[in-house]
């Protein structure tokens, strides 16, 4: 409540010379109309709203937002109770209590926790002794998916084992395998390669 202050002075103009004149103070309280609804600090999103990010490994009970409002008025009138997306002033009676929302928007972010799975186990390849390398042909094309998301699910292929004497190459993000030498059947009549599909994301890497 305000308070104002206001010094009166009464003076006789029909009397004896000098005038008689009374002074008072007047006091004027001002009391606080609940006409300001709660506002809220910071609006983010195009909707007016708030907008918070949340891991999808976070514990039950993380604090996900911390929503603030502020009231203009003074008193309970500005007092506020800040909810999950409703702030309401104390003002009485209780019909004249004014309140403000906000809408609160949670996006899950991926966490890089699948391993990547290939489409198959064993891939089986019969090559001729006489496929020309000089072209690097493709002899096959090796896939692999991963259930996260975004950056979190590219993959990038790499052969790990097997290929001691150079003769295949990956392409590291297609998987696509080459042959870029030639072949001889009766130094070598078989290959068993090791390919490895890597998650690419900062932080954790899964191999398969």
């Amino acid at each position: 409540m305000d308070v104002h202050y206001f010094r009166i002075t009464a003076t006789s103009d029909d009397g004896p010379i000098p005038a008689r004149t009374a002074t008072t103070t007047l006091q004027i309280n001002v009391g606080d109309v609940n006409d300001h609804p709660p506002v809220f600090e910071s609006s983010t999103n195009s909707a007016g709203g708030s907008t918070a990010a949340l891991s999808e490994s976070a514990p039950v009970g993380s604090v996900v937002a911390q929503l603030r409002a502020t009231d203009m008025d003074i008193g309970i009138n500005a007092q506020v109770y800040t909810i999950v997306a409703r702030a309401s002033d104390l003002a009485q009676p209780l019909d004249s209590r004014l309140t403000s929302t906000v809408s609160l928007v949670v996006r899950v972010m991926d966490e890089n926790d699948n391993y990547p799975q290939f489409g198959e186990r064993t891939v089986s390849v019969n090559l001729p002794e006489e496929t020309p390398s000089l072209s690097n042909p493709v002899i096959t094309h090796i896939k692999a998916t991963d259930a996260d998301a975004g950056q979190n699910g590219a993959l990038r292929f790499a052969i790990i084992g097997g290929n001691t004497q150079g003769q295949f190459a990956i392409d590291s993000q297609s998987g696509e395998v080459t042959l870029v030498k030639p072949l001889d059947y009766e130094a070598i009549r078989s290959y068993r390669l090791v390919i490895r599909a890597q998650g690419t994301s900062i932080g954790l890497k899964f191999r398969a």
